[in-house]
């Protein structure tokens, strides 16, 4: 078997099972196929997450036959998903309004299966913007054929709408260049503070914001600039399409796909904040859970949710070094639609038996996900602790980034990541910004060293030493 790494994140076991099970039994209802083969390793938390090769590519091949049968067929797509969106978060909002104090076990385990079957039907939609991503921009190069097409893919496919990053930076800059800041503040602070809870578990509290505003203070100037910029980013975004289309004259079924294509990444930030969301709102219910059986959250969620189901129905035990094991390393492995989560010897022999560790060769390069041309220092991040090392100028380079890294993106003259396809969140976010970017640049960490000069030119997808 030939595994795909995917992504590198910190995640957890009750995660990975509701989602990967609806990537196998969910993406059936939609497009009549399934994932049966899934491979993840998790140290300390830290989980790299596989697919098999041939059946990713299956996934991407099997959405652009579905999309030339039926030009409309992503936006059916994207219909379902809201759907699924609507009822994950009407659930979420359900969990997070109850005394969970005064619920009996069997209450709280029937809210915890209610919780996860409505993750679960969102589960398709973790791998499909990725695996349409990639499989959708091979096919626009060979439409478009043309020497600098890759330039063009992250113009003509941006979404005209702000991602939910830029609604909520929007959002706030008028809050303090007007009046009653304290007021609209709180206001603000209860409708975004779950934004960096996905990744870290932590909330954009009102000293987050008194930090912002510290910064922003005498800079009326530079708020009016930013507030302008936001204001025109869509009607932007739109005009160097148009720009781009009159250009290239794409065919119509080159056409059909950059709408597509715009619709899936439109989707993915959208889905991001879903996942969050629901994340924040569910906190409620996990904390008096791992209350009631002596553990922490993060215990907690590296039981299954059958696991968890039969602790609380059956009134058992968690068996805390099964748990602890876990913690520190395991091993979760579809094959063939059966799961197994293995531990210590058994998961080490899986490992080594199926990763194969590819030779790492020096290729500094990757996909364009956002235009233009960059000198600057590297700034290698490993963790968040990282990005407050970021100075004016450097050149971000990470495996990816998520809302937490925007402060930092805000100060580079471009980002590099090693994971992710143009409907990534570096992607994304760079696009809005207007700062270079390059996606999928594999293993580039291991080659660039910290404080060293590199030259970025993200319309090739290329990076060199020196200028």
């Amino acid at each position: 078997m030939k595994w795909k790494l995917v992504s590198t994140r910190k995640l957890n076991l009750w995660y990975l099972s509701v989602l990967y099970k609806g990537m196998r039994d969910d993406t059936k209802d939609l497009i009549d196929w399934g994932y049966s083969n899934i491979l993840d390793v998790s140290n300390n938390q830290i989980v790299r997450s596989h697919v098999l090769k041939e059946e990713g590519e299956m996934l991407g091949k099997i959405l652009l036959n579905k999309l030339r049968e039926d030009e409309d067929f992503i936006n059916k797509l994207v219909r379902k998903y809201q759907r699924r969106a609507k009822k994950l978060l009407e659930v979420s909002d359900k969990i997070s309004d109850p005394d969970t104090t005064s619920l009996s076990d069997r209450e709280l385990a029937g809210l915890f299966r209610e919780f996860s079957r409505a993750y679960q039907g969102v589960g398709p939609f973790l791998d499909i913007p990725i695996m349409f991503g990639e499989e959708g921009t091979k096919k626009l190069k060979k439409l478009l054929n043309t020497r600098d097409s890759e330039k063009y893919i992250g113009i003509l496919t941006a979404p005209p709408e702000k991602s939910y990053v830029a609604q909520e930076e929007e959002e706030f800059l008028k809050i303090i260049k007007g009046n009653d800041i304290e007021r609209n503040l709180e206001k603000h602070i209860k409708k975004w503070c779950w934004i960096p809870f996905y990744e870290t578990g932590k909330t954009w509290n009102r000293e987050h914001y008194q930090k912002l505003i510290k910064e922003m203070s005498g800079k009326p100037g530079r708020i009016e600039k930013r507030l302008q910029e936001l204001k025109q980013l869509p009607k932007k975004t739109e005009e160097e399409r148009r720009k781009a289309i009159d250009k290239l004259k794409p065919s119509k079924e080159a056409l059909v796909l950059i709408d597509s294509l715009q619709k899936i990444i439109d989707l993915k930030d959208k889905r991001r904040a879903v996942y969050t969301k629901a994340d924040y709102n569910s906190m409620k219910l996990f904390r008096e859970m791992a209350k009631r059986k002596g553990i922490s959250v993060d215990q907690l969620k590296h039981l299954t949710p059958e696991e968890t189901v039969g602790i609380f129905e059956n009134n058992k035990l968690v068996n805390k070094e099964l748990v602890k094991s876990r913690m520190s390393y395991y091993v979760y492995l579809m094959k063939d639609g059966n799961v197994d989560v293995l531990i210590e010897n058994k998961a080490k022999q899986i490992e080594e038996s199926e990763i194969k560790e590819e030779a790492i060769e020096e290729k500094l390069e990757g996909t364009c996900a956002s235009i233009g041309k960059a000198i600057g220092k590297v700034k290698i991040v490993l963790d968040l602790k990282d990005l407050d090392k970021i100075k004016k100028g450097d050149i971000l380079v990470s495996k990816f980034t998520n809302p937490n890294y925007v402060t930092a993106m805000k100060k580079v003259a471009a980002v590099i990541t090693e994971e992710g396809v143009i409907t990534s969140h570096a992607a994304i976010i760079s696009r809005e910004m207007g700062i270079p970017c390059i996606v999928g640049a594999k293993n580039v960490m291991k080659h660039l060293k910290n404080g060293e000069k590199i030259t970025v030119d993200a319309d090739n997808g290329l990076i060199t030493r020196g200028e």
